[in-house]
């Protein structure tokens, strides 16, 4: 049986070249005209390998890479582009990305590239496309429960910002610009990315309909920016951790309860909520230890708060026990079958 390939490009032209080749050289060939077809053709078709252009618009090829990273799909990507940076090339390799072809793309070149994907991806001892059960294996949510999230996520960084907006009476904007399902390991992982050193974090802990704690984390670094940028001097002496806590719990007050009440709202739940606590250490005294019985889930989200010319990523993340990780994801069903 022919391998399947799909090619993810926004031009009406490579995907005719390509699928001309595609079919030259015996594989069957899917065509997707932006990331957000991949993407839907990835669920439905399970794929052998897809070759899928950087540049587009909405979901671009990172957002491909993003997707089947956090779905733990072990599908080959080989990444077309006219001219790639080492920065992006860095980035597409961390995301998995298997091989790179420049734009047009010659017949044997794209030959190679598929050949040689296939057979890591046949040497992974993983089957390409296959969606692991969430209840087994803590799998991650569908692509449209997982774009809900988002929006969520959306609406209640806003309201942060525009109480941080009053607080500090400048323009603040948070932005979301990606937010993914992550295993333990996967997190522990970026958040030693984040910084080799002390992370600062408020955490806000949530009962009702289901419980659990969500954590606004930044380096140590970032966290005293943050502080300065709030109190408009930077903290000194025996006065830093003590205004660092007390500000830092603050932002994160703010923040937090923002997510927590547009999930609360939109969702139709209600939460009480522990007074926020503030923590400072390395990666690991984020995650309390692992009950075997009833593993976490951990949602990830990139955030970049922009004060002024500040600049500081900061992380906002949510755990869950299995079962309140259901429940979160049927609550979203629910709304999604109301709104159809």
């Amino acid at each position: 049986m022919a391998a399947r390939v799909l090619i993810i490009d926004d031009s009406w032209l490579i995907r005719q070249v390509l699928n001309k080749m595609l079919l030259k050289l015996g594989y069957e060939g899917l065509l997707a005209v932006d990331g957000k077809a991949g993407i839907e053709l990835i669920v439905s078709e399970s794929p052998d390998c897809i070759l899928c252009d950087l540049l587009m618009p909405d979901l671009d090829g990172f957002a491909v890479l993003e997707y089947l990273q956090a779905q733990r799909l072990k599908i080959p990507v080989v990444i077309l582009t006219a001219d790639i940076q080492e920065t992006s090339r860095a980035k597409c390799i961390k995301l998995g990305a298997a091989a790179f072809l420049n734009k047009p793309p010659q017949e044997g070149e794209v030959q190679a590239a598929i050949s040689t994907a296939l057979e890591q991806a046949s040497g992974d001892g993983a089957s390409p496309g296959r969606v692991e059960d969430f209840a087994e294996s803590g799998g991650m949510p569908s692509p449209d429960q997982m774009e809900i999230l988002r929006e969520l996520v959306n609406i209640g960084v806003g309201r942060g910002a525009s109480v941080l907006n009053t607080m500090l009476n400048t323009h603040v904007r948070l932005q979301v610009p990606q937010i993914r399902a992550v295993s333990r390991e996967e997190f522990l992982a970026e958040m030693k990315e984040l910084t080799t050193g002390q992370l600062s974090s408020v955490k806000l802990g949530y009962e009702g309909p289901f419980s659990g704690s969500i954590q606004l984390v930044f380096s140590t670094p970032v966290a005293s920016k943050l502080v300065a940028a709030m109190v408009g001097v930077p903290p000194q002496g025996e006065d830093l951790d003590s205004l660092r806590a007390g500000t830092l719990s603050e932002i994160g007050n703010v923040v937090l309860n923002g997510v927590m009440g547009s999930i609360s709202n939109v969702l139709g739940l209600r939460f009480s909520y522990h007074v926020p606590s503030y923590s400072e250490g390395v990666a690991t005294f984020l995650i309390e230890p692992e009950d075997p019985g009833n593993a976490q889930r951990i949602l990830l989200t990139r955030t970049q708060f922009v004060i002024e010319q500040l600049e500081a990523n900061g992380e906002i993340v949510m755990f869950f026990e299995s079962v309140a990780f259901g429940s979160l994801l049927d609550a979203i069903d629910a709304v999604r079958s109301n709104a159809t």
